[in-house]
């Protein structure tokens, strides 16, 4: 089966941006490789989203939530320049180390006794003095709150990223969380049996296989626009994403949190036919074709069509 463009253009980029995802760990380099560690992922996410069995596209979907989030927060430290990083983002790192370790024990002591797992001399001063240094940080952008970090929303609305939150973030909640609506729109009727359900998710891969696709490669293009000099990408990489950006935006349907499908709303596809031609009058009005040509063009294409 021929490869789709879009993984054609990763597949080019494996070998260009090979040196993106080094970095060396260093206590003045913890933020640089979280940077790197995210952009890798976000990269490895489009590589296997574009070269999957679509009919387990649904499994991957819930990757995007991370993905994003992981973008949020590290433009958010971008943005300010009065925290230390590198501080910030190694306490952070021990003090959920500490946590994990703690919940682990109790699952361990509860369930499977005999096993010998990793424990941590001093666990509770280690946390209480990471804490301490991930709120003087926080403290020097006046956040000093009771909770380690911000939430999700608050540094997506610093960052100018709140569309792109709430968006992404209903889309994948369905996913992570309990949801009446993401369970029930995997049931699927034939029209002589309309409330006998056959209940799969692959039954709506389609779908998911487009939304991976996407939003995907909308979140990679913000990465390497936003951090393109902490990553050095080449300008032979850069080429390439934006002809990923021009694949993207061009298609006249991006994936939408609620489809005509699921909504038994009639006439699906002449919806979608009429979203195309919008998006290509867009087209024309931009490269200053004049209407009555586009219209002419038009014509033919639909009776092609």
């Amino acid at each position: 089966m021929a490869k789709s463009q879009l993984y054609q253009h990763y597949f080019k980029l494996k070998k260009i941006l090979k040196t993106s995802f080094y970095a060396d760990f260093a206590p003045d380099n913890v933020y640089q490789c979280h940077i790197v560690a995210a952009y890798s992922k976000c990269f490895q996410f489009n590589l296997t989203a574009n070269n999957c069995n679509p009919k387990n596209s649904f499994f991957l979907t819930p990757s995007i939530r991370g993905i994003c989030e992981d973008f949020i927060m590290l433009k958010f430290l971008k943005k300010h320049s009065v925290i230390d990083k590198d501080k910030l983002l190694y306490s952070y790192s021990m003090f959920q180390l500490t946590e994990i370790v703690s919940v682990q024990t109790k699952f361990f002591d509860k369930n499977h006794k005999q096993q010998i797992v990793y424990d941590m001399n001093d666990l509770k001063k280690v946390q209480e003095e990471n804490l301490k240094k991930i709120k003087a940080e926080w403290n020097k952008i006046g956040l000093n709150k009771e909770k380690t970090l911000p939430t999700v929303s608050h540094m997506a609305t610093d960052a100018a990223l709140v569309e792109l939150y709430e968006y992404l973030y209903s889309a994948t909640s369905d996913m992570v969380h309990f949801s009446p609506h993401n369970l029930l729109r995997s049931g699927w009727s034939k029209k002589e049996t309309p409330y006998h359900h056959h209940f799969d998710v692959q039954n709506f891969h389609k779908y998911y296989n487009l939304f991976n696709h996407f939003y995907g490669s909308y979140l990679f293009v913000l990465f390497s626009k936003a951090f393109k000099k902490e990553l050095g990408i080449e300008k032979s990489a850069m080429a390439i994403i934006k002809e990923i950006e021009a694949d993207i935006l061009g298609n006249a349907r991006w994936p939408e949190l609620v489809t005509f499908e699921e909504m038994n709303v009639p006439n699906a596809e002449a919806i979608r036919l009429v979203n195309t031609i919008r998006k290509l009058k867009l087209k024309a009005d931009e490269l200053n074709i004049p209407t009555e040509q586009f219209q002419n063009d038009l014509k033919e294409f639909l009776k092609k069509d």
